[in-house]
Formats: structure tokens, C-alpha cells, sequence
């Protein structure tokens, strides 16, 4: 039984263009965890200073800033957990596409570049003998 052939070719060029969609899906993580971590913080921060300005209860303002600075801790871990997972995409996207780009490359465009000079010296070749042919038909 035959199997079918898979187009090698088309194949190579999903493998690098799904790491180039790595690549940018974990560039544009990295602009939306940092614009989301800084709208908490100035938000955290805002509520932490209306508290300052309206509570006069030092131990109740200190408890409550205590327990949003907590909360800015936790969100900073979970910060530096998504931007070191989204390098770790970043990374393998390149890859995946540096990789797809020279089984391309190596497998069929030089096969390719090579046919397509092998036909284009056949042509010259061809075209030079009906010159020559067509220059010796008209001397006799």
C-alpha cells in the first residue's frame, strides 16, 4: 500500500510561520502583563494614599497598607512568573522558526534554485544552437 506524500514543501513554511506567531504572541504577552501590573500598581498605590489622607487611625491605615502591599507582592510573583514563561515562548518561537526557515531553505529552495539553473543553462544552450543553426542556414 502507498501512503500519500505529504507537500514537504508548504509544511516547512507553516513550521516557521507558526514560530514566527510564537515569537509575536509572546512579544505583545509581554506589552499586556506590563501595562496590566502597572495599572494594578498605580491603582493599589491610589487607594493606599486616599486611605492615608482620610483614615486617622494609624494602626488601621498601616494594617491596611501592610495588606495591599501584600497583594502587590503576590501580583509581583505572578508577574515575573508570566514573563518568565512568556521568554520561555519566546525562545521556543524562534527556534521553531529558525529551525522551519533552513529545513526550507536546505531541503527545497536550494533543490530549486539548483533545477532552475540547470533549466535556464539547457535554455541558453538550446538558444544557441538555433542561432548558430539558423546563422549557418542563412550562409548556404
Amino acid at each position: 500500500m502507498n501512503l500519500p506524500v505529504l507537500p514537504h514543501d508548504n509544511l516547512y513554511k507553516f513550521i516557521t510561520f507558526c514560530g514566527l506567531m510564537l515569537c509575536l504572541s509572546s512579544v505583545i504577552g509581554f506589552y499586556l502583563v506590563s501595562t496590566g501590573h502597572n495599572e494594578k500598581v498605580y491603582e493599589n498605590y491610589y487607594h493606599l494614599h486616599e486611605l492615608a489622607l482620610t483614615t486617622t487611625d494609624s494602626e488601621e491605615t498601616s494594617a491596611i497598607g501592610r495588606a495591599i502591599l501584600s497583594l502587590l507582592a503576590t501580583e509581583r510573583k505572578n508577574v515575573d512568573f508570566h514573563m518568565y514563561t512568556l521568554i520561555i515562548l519566546l525562545i521556543t518561537g524562534f527556534f521553531i522558526m529558525i529551525s522551519g526557515g533552513c529545513l526550507w531553505y536546505w531541503k527545497i529552495q536550494r533543490l530549486d534554485d539548483t533545477l532552475k539553473t540547470l533549466e535556464t543553462a539547457t535554455e541558453a544552450r538550446r538558444l544557441r544552437e538555433s542561432i548558430n543553426d539558423s546563422a549557418s542556414n542563412s550562409q548556404a
